[in-house]
């Protein structure tokens, strides 16, 4: 049983996620992914140059991303560490991306945010 769970985990492509889609599913560079942003039971994903939205909750990405510098830093946005390039101080704050996008950050997730950064 330990043989097989260590097996299906060593199959994964590495550092790729796929997206289903009506006819089959895209597979995307993880770090190619800026940021998430919830949307009811989907999810828009941002990459450099176009917006992807996909059946799946945000909750679904956070743990599918778990593994990776990924930070949920408010309720409706899971944002990839290494493509912040600023933070702004606040209440919570905000963070402004490499595309130049501004996420609010809430005060009850500024911590685990910051905590990527000491």
């Amino acid at each position: 049983l330990e043989d097989r769970i260590l097996k299906s985990k060593l199959n994964k492509a590495e550092g790729k996620i796929t997206l289903p889609q009506q006819d089959g599913f895209l597979v995307l560079n993880i770090s190619d992914i800026l940021y998430c942003k919830a949307d009811d039971n989907y999810t828009e994903i941002y990459l450099e140059n176009k917006k992807l939205l996909v059946s799946k909750t945000l909750k679904y990405f956070e743990e599918a991303l778990a593994d990776y510098p990924f930070a949920r830093i408010h309720k409706s946005y899971l944002v990839n560490v290494n493509e912040v390039i600023k933070y702004r101080k606040g209440k919570g704050g905000s963070v402004i991306v490499s595309n130049g996008k501004e996420l609010l950050v809430s005060a009850s997730k500024k911590k685990q945010l910051l905590s990527y950064f000491e």
